[in-house]
């Protein structure tokens, strides 16, 4: 058991010292009156004492809130509030005054990195299998405002052991934890890690994902589209890109051109579909996949289960099914009568099980009597080389009732592309789903590496409209 758990530039823990520092953190929650089935919540960047802690709090059963520390002071106010929540643990000494009235406690003060003391990992061992309450994350609230999540520990379980029956995890292995810790993405890559006996690898607040893979020898990675695309703009990322085992892309919907540059490029891509309410990953696909195969979510994973209803809706289920929703104080398990969860997301399954995604149901609008999904013509207008990224809204109009208008982040000269588009589009979408309008992208606008926000840009296509642009 002295094979590492956790690395970073500046420090290595192997599994017994990880299991020392669990098994020293949760004495101290213990001495300090945390007690089963408390909810705390955890406010920070992902840290060791961020993993510790988590596990800490699990082993004495208490129930961790993640928080994105991301939002707004006043937003986080808002759901620990909700949730009923007074505790709250961090790493930041000087919180907004809007959450001093909550109890705070420093991370480092319950569970330092740097103990000496060790016991043997048989001492502390959480029961993954298991029902009872874990975690709590939020969705990303891109539709609406922002849903509490409720996770067992037996969700995390399966979750990590159906994707490392698709994607192998084993000692010697370092997946980089790319993702922060209160997104279901990267809460599942210590689970996944640890029941492989890998290595997860931390970046440190000067640490960049483009240094990180070069200098920690990282195998495993997972990213959204936005940051692969990032990683491929500078060639002397490629090397290291090419060498590891996977790049697990999901989050997002995935261009087209992505995944043919990282073919191209001999970089093993895994693309998938997933949700908070499903623990992460749902569909994934599998080393050796056709670049067909690549343009689609994959198929179902081990412990999952999915269909189609008669309206496109994809219905899931199974051990990596959240608990339901909480909500004033009780749990929504949100599953009809059989047992499925309603993702809300549209999509269609081919004759081999690969999962092809619409789009959302509420990005859905109609124009003229047609149904028009968004994610699909953002697909199509990403094929054309120079175009990076884009999004479609729907914006009011007299005769159609809503029309598509799209921006468009281009990678080369922002007027000849976007008028390229429409002689582009006409070839392989009906003309009822070409945008009236292609817009350039927001000067500045960057979603911070994970999913843009569609409201934000449906305001900015009405202001535009209200200016006499259109």
């Amino acid at each position: 058991m002295d094979r590492p758990s956790l690395i970073s530039r500046h420090m290595t823990l192997s599994y017994k010292q990880l299991h020392h520092q669990v098994s020293t953190a949760a004495g101290r929650l213990r001495d300090a009156g945390f007690r089963s089935g408390d909810m705390v919540a955890l406010l920070a960047p992902n840290t060791p004492e961020y993993i510790i802690l988590l596990f800490a709090l699990w082993s004495i059963r208490a129930v961790t809130v993640l928080l994105n520390t991301r939002w707004p002071a006043l937003v986080k106010k808002k759901n620990l509030l909700n949730l009923n929540i007074s505790r709250i643990f961090t790493d930041d000494t000087e919180l907004d005054q809007s959450l001093k009235s909550f109890s705070y406690f420093l991370m480092k003060e319950f569970a330092p990195a740097d103990l000496k003391i060790m016991k043997t990992p048989e001492e502390e061992k959480i029961l993954y299998n298991s029902e009872r309450d874990a975690s709590v994350v939020f969705t990303s609230g891109s539709s609406g405002a922002s849903k509490a999540v409720l996770h067992s520990l037996g969700n995390h379980y399966y979750s990590a052991l159906g994707s490392n029956q698709n994607i192998p995890v084993k000692p010697g292995d370092r997946w980089l934890l790319s993702l922060p810790l209160y997104h279901v993405g990267g809460l599942a890559i210590p689970f996944r890690v640890f029941l492989g006996g890998g290595t997860v690898v931390l970046m440190d607040d000067d640490l960049s994902i483009e240094k990180a893979i070069k200098d920690l020898a990282v195998t495993h990675i997972s990213l959204v589209p936005t940051q692969l695309m990032r990683l491929l703009r500078n060639t002397a990322n490629l090397y290291h890109l090419q060498q590891m085992k996977a790049v697990l892309l999901g989050g997002a919907a995935i261009p087209a051109n992505l995944i043919k540059q990282a073919t191209s490029e001999n970089i093993s891509i895994f693309t998938s579909y997933g949700s908070s309410e499903m623990d992460s990953q749902i569909t994934t696909t599998a080393q050796g996949d056709t670049p067909d195969d690549l343009n689609t979510a994959g198929r179902v994973l081990p412990y999952r289960e999915l269909i189609i209803d008669e309206k496109s809706e994809i219905l899931v289920r199974g051990k990596t099914l959240f608990r339901g929703y909480l909500e004033k104080g009780r749990i929504n398990p949100a599953r009809d009568g059989n047992g499925w969860f309603h993702s809300g997301d549209m999509g269609l399954l081919n004759k081999n099980g690969y999962l092809k995604l619409l789009g959302r149901r509420d990005n859905m609008f109609i124009s003229g009597g047609e149904n028009i999904y968004p994610e699909e013509i953002e697909q199509a207008v990403c094929r054309l080389d120079g175009v990076q990224d884009a999004i479609v809204v729907a914006v009011k109009h007299p005769e159609y009732g809503e029309r598509p208008v799209a921006f468009v982040k281009t990678t080369g000269s922002s007027e000849l592309i976007l008028n390229n588009l429409k002689e582009h589009l006409i070839k392989i979408l009906p003309s009822f789903k070409i945008p009236d309008q292609f817009l350039p992208w927001p000067t500045g606008y960057d979603a911070g590496g994970m999913k843009v926000n569609r409201q934000n840009f449906q305001k900015m296509a009405a202001q535009i409209i209200i200016s006499g642009v259109l």
